[in-house]
Parts: C-alpha cells; structure tokens; sequence
C-alpha cells in the first residue's frame, strides 16, 4: 500500500491512499472515561466493483477489539484486482497518526508585548465583543429572542444607522441562527415583521434548526461555519443546547469547549451570542441558570429584564452589563419592543424609566439617575437609592473624581457634561 495523504479538517482527520482509492475519516474524536480515545471511523472507497461506503463503527484506535473488527470487515468489502493490502500495517498507522494528532492540541506560541496588539473590538459595540462567547440571561419572554435576531440582522446588514444606537463592526459579518427553541416557520415570521417595522425591506437570516446538543452536534456545524464562511453564532437557547444538568458543570464546560473549537474560514475564533434563562441565588440575585460557570466561561454578560403592561402591543426591556472581560461594565440600555401590525419595531429609550431596573444598579448608577431629577443632599440621596451611607459617601468620591457631580454648600448636583448613561 502506498503511503496516505493526512488533512486535519478541523473537525476531524481524514487518510487517503489515493492509488488505492480508499478513504478513511476520523470524526467525534473525544477522550474517553475510561482514559482511552474514542471517534467515529467511517470507510470509503471509489474502486470500481465495491460499494461506495464500505463501512463505518465506534472506534477506539487504542483497543485491540475495534482494530480487529475493522481489519475484519474492511478484508470482507473492499477487495481490489490483484492487490492484498497489508491491514495490520494500514490500521496501526492510522491509529497512531490518529493518536498524535489528538494529543497534539493547539500549537505553542510566543507572545510579544511589542508586536502592535491592538485592543480586542466589538462586533456590536458595546453588547458583543468580537470573537468572545456573549449571553443575555433574563426571564421567559421579556425579548430575548426578538432582541438576538435584531443583532444578528446589525451584523448582517452593517446597519451603521440602527435606531438603537448600537455600533456595528466596519463590515457586514455572516450570521447563522442555531434553533433548539422553535421552527422555521416562526423564525421566518419575526423576520419578516422585523423587516417591515424597522423599513428594512429583506433579511436573510442563515438558519438550522437544531435538535442535540452543541458538543454533540459540533462536527456538522463546523461544517456549516466553514462552507458558508459563518463569522457570528447566535445560539438560542443556551440550556438546550446544552443538555444535561444545567446545575453540574460538565454541561457548562462541555458548551464552551465546544464554542472554543469553532473557527471561522480565517482561523479567527467565533464570536457567539447565547440567550439563556435565569435563576436566583439565596440573596435574590438574578444570575445564569445552572452552574456558575456559565457565567465564568463567557466573556460578556447581560441581564435581559421586561415591563410590559397586560394586553399591551408593545414593551420595554432592558440591558444590564453583569460582567466584563476586557473593558468596564457598560452603562444599562434600553429599547421599547413594539408588535403591533405585524411589525416588530425596536427603538432605544432611557433605561431609567424601565420599573425595576434602578434597584438593581450599582451605587454610582443609582446617583446618577436620582441627580437628573434636581441637587440632592447626601441624606436624601441615601433615602431615594436605599443604599448605605458609606456606599453613598464612596460613590460621591469617585463621582466627583470622574467629573460626574459637583458639590454646591450641602447639596451635590451633575456637571453640565454628565449624564445617567
């Protein structure tokens, strides 16, 4: 047998003995429980006279068993004229590439604080950095969905002139939608009533719906990405796509390791948008469902919160920065989400006038949005924020620093230039 071309296709190995027209590819490559490997083996060929498929199995290139079930059924279906292939050598081959390449992992690379890094930018700025997983976490209904569909359509269209004030990346970027919620038909419905209350005319939203989860499915979107050159994941919803028990952390890591390993054609890493419900720890905090490290794992997050009237056409959501990686937590945002007419139209609003979402701001946040209204003392601002004297003096301090506030006699007040957000 002649010697085989190796390909490392990202997603798995393929070995070809290409004047034996046998293809061997290796997929689902995983480490077992047990220590071992184990993947999927699938067996092709093109010689005339043998079914295309010649065989595929679970195989585990460290276990004599496997090798010999595949030395077995390769000597029963491929059977070229005149040749008898030296199995024992082909399968030891392949599993020791197999092995090495496994075990290799990304390669070992210099960092120079001299080489021009420039500071990591956004997709949508400030809501998705760019090749960093993001997940907005909130209640069942407050807009999760509508608000996701919206970015992914910013970053299609290079929408620079949004009504929501948010900046997209200097070019379009290619989207696909993971589906593990609805179907087709309502994804192409809110599509076609986002485009029509926000004048867009057409969007074409890459779509697969999807049914196992990510870390099981990984193969075939890094397939998708790749042949659609996909740049931007939008992953809705983020337990299901999970599995598991979303309160262990294997789902948790598992989700990520598998985000991690999807690159786009220039070997960026994906940027990611997850939309996740929510859960509340023992003091009341709202927080990712399931384990702490979905929250440790992403890079940004944002608590998606909803006020919406019963029998109203319309909403009003809001976008509280809980983590950030690499800048400040950003100032909350919101938008009004109106469904009206079969247009979906989404504008941005002050985030202040959204009930509930002052009491979950940080001490800074919460004077800010009390001196719009008139100078306060420091005793009515303890009153009107509910925080303590100590968080209130601290907050002043570094207000005044930053050029916020001003201190007039007993009363503080905003600087001219200052403002809630």
């Amino acid at each position: 047998m002649s010697v085989p071309k190796f390909t490392n296709k990202g997603s798995g190995f393929l070995f070809e003995w290409e004047p034996e027209k046998l293809n061997i590819a290796i997929s689902k490559l995983r480490s077992a429980r047990d220590g071992g490997i184990t993947c999927i083996l699938t067996a092709t060929t093109t010689l005339e006279g043998c079914e295309p498929h010649l065989y595929q199995m679970n195989f585990n290139p460290l276990a004599t068993r496997t090798k010999n079930e595949l030395k077995k059924e390769l000597e029963r279906r491929y059977h070229p004229d005149g040749i008898k292939p030296n199995w024992d050598e082909i399968i030891e081959s392949l599993c020791v590439n197999t092995i090495e390449q496994f075990e290799q992992g990304e390669p070992v690379e210099d960092i120079l604080s001299s080489d021009g890094w420039e500071k990591p930018g956004y997709l949508i700025d400030p809501i998705i950095p760019l090749n960093q997983p993001t997940v907005i976490f909130g209640d069942p209904g407050t807009g999760k969905s509508e608000l996701a569909l919206l970015l992914g359509t910013i970053s299609i269209l290079q929408w620079e002139d949004n009504p929501l004030n948010l900046i997209p990346a200097p070019r379009m970027y290619k989207t696909l939608l993971l589906d593990y919620e609805t179907a087709r038909p309502e994804i192409g419905y809110r599509c076609k009533t986002l485009a029509a209350g926000m004048g867009l005319g057409l969007i074409l939203m890459p779509y697969r719906r999807c049914y196992f989860p990510l870390a099981q499915d990984i193969e075939q979107i890094k397939r998708h990405v790749e042949e659609n050159k996909i740049e931007f994941l939008i992953i809705d919803s983020l337990g299901p796509a999970c599995g598991g028990d979303l309160k262990e952390a294997g789902p948790a890591l598992e989700y990520f390791r598998a985000i991690r390993q999807i690159k786009t054609y220039t070997g960026e890493p994906i940027t990611s948008l997850s939309t996740a419900h929510n859960s509340k720890n023992q003091e009341g905090k709202k927080t990712i469902f399931g384990s702490m490290f979905f929250e440790a794992m992403a890079r940004s997050v944002w608590e998606v919160n909803g006020d919406q009237e019963e029998g109203a056409d319309d909403m009003n959501i809001s976008l509280r920065h809980t983590k950030a990686n690499m800048s400040k937590k950003h100032a909350p945002l919101g938008f009004n989400i109106n469904f009206a007419d079969d247009k979906t139209i989404i504008t941005s609003i002050n985030p202040s006038k959204i009930d509930g979402l002052v009491e979950r701001m940080g001490a800074n946040t919460k004077i800010l949005h009390c001196l719009t209204t008139k100078p306060m003392t420091m005793e009515e601002l303890i009153l009107n924020t509910g925080e303590k004297q100590n968080n209130i003096y601290q907050a002043l301090a570094r207000l005044k620093k930053a050029n916020k506030i001003i201190k007039n006699g007993n009363t503080w007040g905003l600087l001219s230039n200052a403002s809630y957000n």
